[in-house]
């Protein structure tokens, strides 16, 4: 059984920045966007127990998807793409 980790809203912060620099995005729409998705994400976490890394990715993924299709696709299939 995996351990489990706890969420940490400045680390979705972190990973969907470096997405965003990797895209070349303007950085402070990269700061704009991500801290939109955090925000998005730690509503949705609130209340909640415990949630899966899918969840978590898949909300992430549908908040992305309003501001950069790009920065979305990369953020949903990180760690899949050569």
């Amino acid at each position: 059984m995996k351990k489990p980790k706890i969420y940490s809203g400045a680390d979705l912060r972190a990973q969907i920045l470096a997405d965003a620099k990797a895209l070349k995005l303007p950085e402070k729409w990269a700061e704009t966007i991500a801290d939109k998705t955090v925000q998005h994400v730690n509503k949705w976490i609130k209340g909640r127990g415990a949630v899966t890394d899918a969840d978590l990715s898949r909300v992430a993924y549908e908040k992305l998807r309003e501001y950069s299709a790009d920065l979305a696709y990369i953020h949903k299939n990180r760690g899949k793409i050569l």
